[in-house]
C-alpha cells in the first residue's frame, strides 16, 4: 500500500498510516518503569512509561512551569511526598535517576523501592502533562492502583488535557464514572452472542438517569453491564 502512487491514492494512504501512528495505547509496565533510564532526558513518553524518570528530567528542564504543576498534583496522590529528585548515572552520565523525598524517611526513595500506586500515579501524571501528545491516547483501567481521594482531580487533569488529545479510557470504577458527566460515557456490555453492544444504553437514557438519580442509575448500571468509556 504505500507503494502506490500518488494518483492510485498513496498520500492518502500514507496519511492514514501517520495518523494511526500518532495513537498511543498507554499501558504502564511498572516493573520496567521503576528501572533507571537509560537516557538523561527523553522528549517523548514510552507507551509503557519504560523512560519515566527521563521524560519527568525533561520535564523539569525544558517545560519547568508543567513540571512544577505536576509536582503540586504528585504531592496530592502520594502521600508524603514533598519533591522529586534527578541523578545522572554512568561515567558520561548517560542515564537518569529519579528519587522521591519523603516526609519523615532519611535520604530518597528510588523508584525501585517506591510502591506500585506511587508509580502508576507519576506515570499517570507525565502523560496527562505531556506538552505534546499524541492525537489519541487510549488507556485501560486508569484508576487502578490509586486512592479514591484524588479521583477529583484526576477527572479534572483528564478534561485539561483533552484540550491537547483525545482520550479513550476503559473503567469498571463506579467512583470514577460518577465523577463524569453523561457527555463523557459510553456505557459497554458483551451480549449473549459475545458481541460488544457500544453504547449498551442510549446516550439520552444515560443523562436522564444521571438527572433522576444524581449518578445512583449510572453506577449500577457500569457494575452490571460493563465498561463505561470517557469519550
Amino acid at each position: 500500500m504505500p507503494k502506490l502512487s500518488a494518483e492510485e491514492g498513496g498520500e492518502q494512504v500514507e496519511a492514514l498510516a501517520d495518523m494511526f501512528a500518532s495513537f498511543r495505547v498507554f499501558d504502564i509496565d511498572v516493573a520496567a518503569a521503576r528501572l533507571p533510564s537509560t537516557e538523561q532526558r527523553s522528549r517523548q513518553l514510552a507507551n509503557d512509561a519504560s523512560n519515566l524518570a527521563s521524560f519527568l528530567a525533561y520535564l523539569a528542564d525544558e517545560h519547568s512551569d508543567q513540571f512544577a504543576a505536576l509536582q503540586r498534583d504528585a504531592r496530592a496522590f502520594i502521600p508524603g511526598l514533598e519533591a522529586l529528585q534527578f541523578r545522572p548515572i554512568g561515567g558520561a552520565g548517560e542515564g537518569t535517576v529519579l528519587t522521591l523525598v519523603e516526609r519523615g524517611l532519611p535520604g530518597a526513595t528510588t523508584l525501585q523501592e517506591a510502591s506500585y500506586g506511587s508509580i502508576r500515579a507519576l506515570a499517570l501524571l507525565a502523560l496527562l502533562y505531556d506538552p505534546a501528545p499524541p492525537r489519541l491516547t487510549c488507556i485501560e483501567e486508569i484508576d487502578h492502583g490509586l486512592h479514591s481521594h484524588i479521583l477529583d482531580r484526576l477527572v479534572e487533569l483528564l478534561r485539561e488535557a483533552s484540550e491537547r488529545t483525545q482520550f479513550l479510557i476503559a473503567t469498571h470504577s463506579p467512583p470514577l464514572v460518577n465523577r463524569l458527566t453523561p457527555d463523557e460515557l459510553i456505557v459497554c456490555e458483551r451480549g449473549e452472542d459475545a458481541a460488544s453492544r457500544i453504547p449498551a444504553i442510549d446516550p439520552d437514557t444515560v443523562r436522564a438517569m444521571k438527572r433522576e438519580l444524581h449518578g445512583e442509575g449510572v453506577r449500577r448500571q457500569s457494575v452490571s453491564r460493563g465498561c463505561p468509556v470517557p469519550a
